[in-house]
């Protein structure tokens, strides 16, 4: 089971960064985040992951290391405050509850860390600031 969702998630890690190397820079249209999306995907340096090279595959498409759930829940973390985050909430909240350890614990840790830093998000009455708790 561990071993399917692993290659699941690389699966889709890979056509998302051929989708923003490749398609993304074609589409006119505008959408939220945009540039921190392309800078995700089409990026050749693990920011936050060991500070390695990322190695070049085929197509001029760095590996990035997709299996490792630990990576992928650290690289989503700056869009939980954007306007993707109810869909990442959920799909972490998910992964939370998930049969496999290493996807449990890596959701569990960024979903802790996302809720600490909403905790510490105060205006000056002492109330968690509304943006931060949408």
């Amino acid at each position: 089971m561990n071993e399917k969702i692993d290659r699941i998630r690389e699966h889709a890690g890979r056509c998302l960064q051929k989708f923003f190397k490749f398609l993304a820079p074609r589409v006119a249209a505008e959408y939220a985040n945009k540039d921190q999306l392309v800078s995700l995907f089409v990026t050749y340096e693990l920011d936050g992951y060991d500070n390695e090279r990322a190695i070049l595959l085929e197509d001029d498409i760095a590996f990035l290391p997709w299996r490792v759930p630990q990576f992928v829940f650290h690289q989503i973390k700056p869009f939980l405050d954007s306007e993707y985050s109810i869909s990442i909430l959920k799909g972490i909240v998910t992964s939370s509850g998930g049969l496999t350890e290493s996807t449990l614990k890596a959701s569990q840790q960024t979903l802790f860390e996302y809720l600490s830093q909403m905790s510490e998000i105060k205006d000056e009455a002492g109330n968690l600031d509304k943006a931060a708790s949408i």
